[in-house]
């Protein structure tokens, strides 16, 4: 039986208020093979503890075609404040960030395809295509990376420290995004310092920057105020379940989506 790629099933799904939740990311650089879930098998219990004490979620980090670009035990920490640390891990296996130095961004492309198959085919064509059309110093920052969620979205990809996460990309997107920093606001998923019903709103004020400062709920409507280029308004980002299949493969789920519309 043929298996329609999640991607495929979900072509017309709103990205905005999809991307994932993080206050801070710690990338590991890891060239080998991940499988299916790398942070539980290649993490070990200290430097777990140690992103969990710094609020950070982990990622796994390689370069494309497994060439060495860094040494085994480099580490990037981003933060929502925007900023970007390189250092190497200490003996004990943790990062000393009094020890790191700024570092410039990445561009971290979900090829984790032992979790699923349009991140495998989808994330990996895109860094194909990436190398063909892009000059090496701009294909010299992407890196490939493991599961950021939303394989249904794929390719999917974050920028750090900007941490902003992307969907349904290609090289002409990422070109003109990493060249200009211009990206159209149909390609992003939000800012992971961001909860879903904020990020529904910054992408649909896209690109300008959006200040919040209060949020009503009442029932599945978020009433919420902020001010956007000198303007304060209110919009409510109404959260609804749909059925779909968010896995290739997989069964069909309920899961959240959000839509933005105007106060009435």
């Amino acid at each position: 039986m043929t298996v329609i790629p999640c991607s495929q099933i979900n072509s017309a799904r709103p990205l905005a208020g999809t991307a994932p939740t993080a206050d801070s990311w710690l990338i590991l650089y890891h060239p080998g093979a991940w499988g299916d879930h790398p942070i539980d098998t290649l993490v070990d219990e200290e430097l777990t503890s140690w992103a969990l004490h710094n609020n950070a979620t982990i990622l796994m980090a390689r370069s494309p075609q497994s060439i060495a670009q860094y040494p085994f035990h480099t580490y990037w920490f981003s933060t929502k404040e925007g900023g970007l640390l390189r250092g190497m891990l200490t003996q004990d296996g943790v990062p000393d960030l009094s020890t790191a130095e700024p570092a410039t961004s990445l561009f971290l492309v979900c090829t984790n395809g032992k979790r699923d198959q349009c991140c495998a085919t989808l994330g990996r064509r895109l860094i194909t295509q990436c190398e063909q059309d892009l000059s090496p110093e701009i294909f010299a920052t992407i890196l490939e990376c493991s599961h950021l969620g939303g394989h249904r979205f794929a390719p999917t990809a974050m920028c750090i420290p900007a941490n902003l996460v992307l969907g349904r990309l290609d090289s002409t997107v990422v070109n003109r995004f990493l060249t200009t920093g211009v990206i159209d606001a149909q390609f992003v998923r939000g800012s992971t310092y961001l909860d879903p019903v904020e990020q529904v709103i910054e992408v649909g004020k896209w690109p300008a920057q959006v200040e919040f400062h209060s949020r009503v709920t009442h029932g599945v409507n978020s009433e919420v105020s902020f001010t956007c280029e000198g303007i304060t308004e209110t919009l409510t980002v109404t959260d609804s379940l749909v059925e779909t299949v968010a896995s290739c493969g997989s069964e069909p789920k309920t899961v959240h989506e959000f839509h933005l519309r105007e106060r009435m």
